[in-house]
């Protein structure tokens, strides 16, 4: 949580409008206590990603085209199976667009079926960090993938 509070500081420094050390650690004690309740909430409620569980990518199926159905598209019906493809681009094409981190992640533990505690260590990061990074991943893919779920699938 102290990790993704510094960087979150970094990013976020121009929003300071104190330049005191008390508004300094003020402000940074908002961003951490912030990143705490976000943990929180992320392990404890499906809206934020705390009962997604690992993919289990079928027989007849790569893990590409699993995480895209995992996030709401489709690809079973016979119509749909043309799409397989596209949707494999379109979600490594948002993959791409993730930090490098999220992405390390997702690739690790989604694609590559490394446990948590093994991506959580070649990120040296936590597990719990590991897993928040995860959840805010994969919602950030589902709010991508929304509108080529909705194009691959055929509704408006």
């Amino acid at each position: 949580m102290l990790q993704q509070t510094y960087c979150d500081a970094f990013v976020d420094i121009g929003s300071l409008r104190g330049r005191t050390h008390a508004a300094f650690v003020a402000w940074l004690l908002t961003l951490a206590d912030r990143n705490l309740l976000d943990a929180i909430r992320m392990l404890e409620t499906d809206k934020r990603g705390g009962n997604w569980h690992r993919i289990e990518p079928s027989a007849d199926c790569d893990t590409f085209v699993t995480l895209f159905e995992y996030l709401g598209g489709t690809s079973k019906t016979p119509s749909r199976q043309a799409a397989r493809e596209e949707a494999k681009a379109a979600l490594e094409k948002a993959l791409r667009s993730l930090p490098e981190a999220h992405r390390r992640v997702v690739m690790m533990y989604e694609i590559g079926g490394r446990s948590l505690e093994e991506v959580a260590k070649a990120l040296d990061r936590t597990t719990g960090a590991a897993w928040m990074m995860r959840c805010r991943a994969l919602r950030r893919l589902a709010e991508m993938m929304g509108t080529a779920s909705k194009f691959l699938t055929g509704s408006t």
